[in-house]
């Protein structure tokens, strides 16, 4: 359900992800030991940080902060789901499993669109842009919207290159399932989402263990992705012209002035930030807009929101991310993990997926491929309790 979160069967208050997450929370109460680990580092600091969050909300609202306090419950809620899922995901079946299923919804969100079907065609928002029309179903804005189209891309190359899966039936069903999430990339008309499905896919470039074969193999998948990828924006007028733009212009749609106007206010309060609700409407009213405004870039709108305070616990919760993620790439899963983190940090450079379920998915996902590693590699020592039976 994460890729329809933006569902609601009932305005603000109930969606089928929503649903789904109490269902999820519920069922591991009866599996304890196995869903409640002790928790990690990395998730220590993110809870630090949503500490400080809850701190400034106080602060700046004098206890009563409207919708804050249900945001604050969302991050609450999304770190639970960080430490419960990085312990499940150690096991690479369930992983695999997880993966597999994300990418398939996606790619049936993908084919409704694509088809038009009822209930995917019937609320869709269409923008102006260059001359042309950005459509988007399910509430979904244009670029959330290839961000998650880029990731289950991404996903279904990583899982290709599997050396655990040997079946060509296989490995041309998970090719086939990435064409209609190219198409829905396209018809996104998100550059940004272009741009993370590319860096996402570069990491395959890079050697897989040993074996040359399986060295060609990912060199030549990668090439594949990026080449199809590249024909299909070329192909595309609305696409080619907003990237025509941004090279001739670097117009980006109006972030860089609030790129520039989020860095003027972050240099005037560098340490608290200014805060959940002052923060959004100050930047709203320096750039010349009624109400709140965002700068369209998760580490900027830490620093204008929370600042250094804030920002810090954050960065190392998410550095521990990275280095699990990169310690982890001699395991089964090989780089998906650290080329799902760069897919979803680039889709952050111009969005902000703080609340979104896709990106703490991605990070638990790092947190246990390290783990789920070392226990493979690990052997029995000196002092070991079988070993040390055995030498009595």
């Amino acid at each position: 359900m994460i890729p329809f979160e933006t569902i609601e069967l009932i305005s603000g208050a109930l969606s089928p992800a929503k649903v789904s997450g109490v269902l999820f929370f519920a069922s591991c109460m009866f599996f304890p030991r196995k869903c409640f680990p002790p928790v990690p580092r990395a998730t220590w600091w993110f809870l630090g940080f949503v500490a400080v969050y809850a701190l400034n909300v106080v602060v700046a609202s004098g206890g009563s902060s409207g919708g804050f306090l249900s945001s604050l419950l969302t991050l609450t809620q999304l770190t639970i789901l960080l430490w419960i899922a990085s312990g499940l995901l150690k096991e690479e079946q369930l992983a695999r499993s997880v993966l597999l299923t994300f990418s398939i919804a996606t790619a049936f969100l993908a084919f409704g669109v694509i088809l038009e079907l009822p209930g995917f065609s019937a609320g869709f928002q269409t923008r102006e842009l260059q001359g042309g029309v950005r459509s988007t179903p399910l509430g979904y804005s244009p670029n959330d919207l290839g961000g998650v189209a880029a990731l289950a891309a991404v996903i279904l190359i990583g899982l290709e290159l599997d050396k655990r899966i040997r079946s060509s039936w296989s490995r041309l069903m998970l090719a086939a399932l990435t064409l209609p999430l190219f198409v829905l990339l396209i018809r996104s008309g998100s550059r940004t989402g272009v741009l993370a499905f590319a860096c996402g896919v570069s990491p395959f470039l890079l050697s897989l263990g040993r074996s040359n074969h399986r060295r060609m193999i990912a060199i030549a998948a990668a090439v594949a992705a990026l080449v199809a990828g590249g024909y299909m924006v070329a192909s595309d007028p609305l696409l080619s012209a907003r990237w025509t733009v941004t090279f001739e212009t670097g117009d980006m749609a109006g972030r860089e002035n609030l790129f520039g106007s989020a860095s003027e206010m972050i240099a005037e309060q560098p340490i608290l930030g200014w805060g959940p609700i002052k923060g959004p409407n100050e930047l709203g009213r320096r750039h010349g807009r009624l109400g709140e405004a965002d700068p369209h870039n998760l580490l900027l709108h830490l620093l204008l929101i929370f600042g250094a305070s804030g920002t810090f616990p954050f960065l190392v919760g998410l550095w521990l991310c990275i280095r699990s993620a990169w310690n982890g790439r001699a395991g089964n899963l090989g780089l998906l993990p650290l080329a799902l983190l760069i897919t979803m940090l680039v889709v952050n450079m111009a969005n902000v997926w703080l609340y979104r379920k896709s990106m703490w998915l991605v990070l638990a996902l790092a947190l246990a491929t390290v783990t789920a590693t070392a226990r493979r590699h690990r052997r029995p020592t000196f002092l070991s309790r079988t070993s040390f039976k055995t030498r009595l």
